[in-house]
């Protein structure tokens, strides 16, 4: 797979830009404010139909427009293809070739990528939802029907959710078929793909410290988890009939994917409550790595890899084993402040395009 070029119009503070990629490392160059993690940004929007920055797409308009395009042309087995995403205020267009997509998640999964960024240290010492969320997307770009069952558990929860505040059980078995149907789905998917992050995280986490201290992630949920999606489906009705008294009283589901977490540990302490800043930023760097080698097995392809502001909070000794790392894989698109020589070199000035040669020095 190859990333060819970007198109972006009204889209942050660019007015209109293209920029053409290299098949390796390219370099997104410039100071504060100019444009290099909105271009990273408008990249990303075009992998997953989404921002790694807002989940407001209003917010991505350019100052006193009314809306913005993107659009990626790339490669893949050999196949030029163009995604665009319009948005005019209101309605969000997807187009895949020139033809309009009914759903933007057929965009999953046609460029497969991670993105790594500053924010990333919220997934270690955030919320929940935001642990789900780095689970979810990466299986969404490898399985079409984790999708479709996200999109059904949602559904299904919302239904049930207004039966219990009404208090209304009287048709609620056919929503519990189809919540835990979608339950057992999704929490067995996440948990083979924490078995294979925690894996790999770890081993990356262990060759950027210099401390003994393991890093390990556990999928947690309220319900015990078996390998088997039928029998998950019949423990999770049980444990629905089972908790039903108490979830009418409460009017809110209490079991489910949507309450589950994904447990990081430092060492033998949960991250999200001992581990330093500095520990944070690599067990972060450590999970997005994971991810990325994570899609590179289900998609039998190199996926592509966003690193915006490279280094950040990272010594001179860390930014180098990261380095390192990011160099083996595929198509790289990293930010920062100065140029680090290393491959295609794409500066942004106020918006603009202000440089976009090749320079072939590999070096860190």
């Amino acid at each position: 797979m190859f990333l060819k070029q970007l198109y972006a119009r009204n889209f942050r503070n660019f007015e209109e830009i293209t920029v053409d990629f290299a098949n390796g490392i390219n370099e997104v160059v410039g100071d504060n404010a100019q444009g290099k993690t909105s271009l990273l940004e408008a990249l990303f929007l075009c992998m997953t139909a989404s921002s790694f920055r807002s989940q407001h797409l209003k917010e991505l308009i350019r100052h006193a427009q009314k809306g913005f395009f993107v659009e990626a042309c790339f490669e893949k087995a050999g196949v030029d293809h163009q995604v665009g995403i319009s948005y005019d205020g209101e309605k969000r267009r997807v187009f895949l070739n020139g033809s309009a997509c009914e759903s933007p998640t057929v965009l999953l999964g046609l460029m497969p990528g991670v993105a790594s960024t500053p924010d990333d240290i919220a997934i270690v010492k955030g919320q929940p939802s935001l642990r789900r969320r780095y689970l979810d997307l990466m299986i969404a770009q490898i399985d079409p029907v984790f999708v479709h069952h996200l999109s059904r558990f949602m559904r299904a929860l919302k239904q049930r959710n207004v039966l219990l505040k009404q208090k209304q059980i009287g048709s609620i078995s056919c929503w519990e078929e189809e919540l835990s149907r979608s339950s057992a789905y999704i929490s067995v998917m996440r948990k083979r793909a924490t078995t294979f992050v925690n894996q790999k995280a770890g081993e990356f986490f262990s060759s950027f410290t210099t401390e003994r201290l393991p890093l390990t992630l556990q999928y947690t949920t309220s319900i015990r988890l078996v390998e088997d999606i039928e029998e998950q489906r019949m423990l999770f009705l049980q444990e629905f009939e089972k908790k039903r008294a108490q979830e009418v009283h409460l009017g809110v589901t209490l079991v489910g994917p949507h309450r589950d977490d994904l447990l990081i540990v430092v060492g033998n302490k949960p991250a999200r409550e001992f581990a330093s800043i500095g520990q944070s930023v690599l067990a972060a760097c450590a999970m997005r790595l994971a991810e990325w080698h994570y899609l590179e097995r289900e998609t039998r392809t190199r996926p592509l890899m966003i690193v915006d502001d490279f280094g950040q909070a990272l010594d001179s000794t860390r930014k180098k084993l990261l380095f390192k790392e990011l160099q083996s894989l595929g198509q790289l698109f990293l930010s920062s402040h100065v140029s680090l020589d290393s491959g295609h070199s794409i500066t942004i000035h106020n918006g603009a395009l202000a440089q976009n040669i090749k320079s072939f020095h590999f070096s860190p």
